[in-house]
């Protein structure tokens, strides 16, 4: 670089300065800098990647304990998850317990159902058979024959019906009860239209509760149905939702059920396979659902002089 330099009288000088210095010197601490820089840079990457690795290890360890319990589900050496999860996985895992019940009450209400078909079923084949062998009177036999075989048909259908039935579930989607009730009654006016009935409906706003919706028209359809045949000329339906149940009131204005066969009609887990006629199989049922679903049935005296069934039944 240059400079002027003034002397003492005045007079300007021009000096220009060189300054040389070895490359090689530089070139080789850039280099060690560049290689020391790469070798922390490198370092400090690959014990990121293992505390990156460690740590979702540690994060991931609750699924795959899950995933270990799941398979200790399948090859049936445990039943359920167990509980011992974050509160993360709480949700999933009492929902997948949740599913596991819902399969496991399901198999087992196939499981009984077939026991009870075969059970029930003894009668009216033992009957059929002696007839087969005692009766000389064709028509005799032809009407006998006809009426076994009815009652082993209602028999097949109410015990497949009590094995469908899909029972209390959290998984199950909400469904409107007001609707349900609706469609039913609007056919139910087609059918009895020559009794003229006069019905009462009241539901509080829409109900919904979760539940399966062929099972609410199977067991409204059949407290509903015995209420319009057995009345006179009024039917009364009344919904309502306290606290986290539903409650449904099915009334009607005929000659009722007798006390004396009130408590056993809906009596929980008695068999109504034998009781075919008149109430038994609807209420039956009707009484099997309620049961799944974990809800309660009573049977009182109505103020119009029927009966009154009242059904509680949980939303969730």
């Amino acid at each position: 670089y240059g400079i002027v330099w003034e002397n003492d009288q005045g007079k300007d000088f021009n000096y220009t300065i060189n300054i040389a210095e070895d490359l090689n010197t530089i070139d080789q601490q850039k280099a060690d800098f560049q290689r020391s820089l790469w070798y922390w840079l490198g370092g400090t990457g690959l014990m990121l990647l293992i505390a990156q690795w460690l740590i979702l290890r540690w994060g991931l360890r609750p699924l795959h304990d899950v995933t270990s319990d799941l398979h200790a589900i399948e090859s049936g050496d445990r039943n359920r998850l167990s509980q011992n999860y974050p509160k993360e996985l709480n949700q999933l895992t009492q929902n997948i317990n949740t599913l596991l019940s819902h399969e496991e009450s399901r198999r087992e209400r196939y499981k009984n159902s077939l026991a009870d078909l075969a059970h029930s079923l003894k009668t009216p084949l033992a009957v059929f058979r002696g007839e087969l062998e005692s009766s000389s009177d064709i028509n005799e036999l032809r009407q006998s024959s006809q009426e076994q075989l009815d009652r082993i048909s209602a028999l097949v259908d109410y015990q497949l019906q009590r094995a469908s039935t899909e029972g209390q579930s959290s998984l199950l989607a909400p469904i409107s009860l007001g609707e349900i009730i609706h469609k039913i009654l609007v056919s139910l006016d087609k059918v009895y239209q020559s009794k003229n009935i006069q019905r009462q409906c009241e539901i509080n706003n829409d109900i919904f509760i979760h539940a399966d919706e062929g099972d609410m028209y199977e067991l409204l359809g059949n407290l509903l149905e015995n209420a319009y045949k057995y009345c006179n000329k009024q039917v009364s339906v009344f919904v309502q939702s306290k606290d986290k149940n539903v409650i449904i009131h099915i009334e009607d204005d005929g000659n009722g059920i007798p006390s004396q066969a009130q408590d056993d009609i809906i009596k929980r887990g008695k068999r109504m396979d034998t009781q075919i006629e008149g109430h038994g199989l609807g209420l039956a049922i009707a009484s099997d659902i309620i049961d799944a679903y974990q809800g309660e049935i009573r049977l009182e005296r109505s103020h119009l002089g029927g009966a009154k069934f009242i059904i509680q039944l949980p939303k969730q």
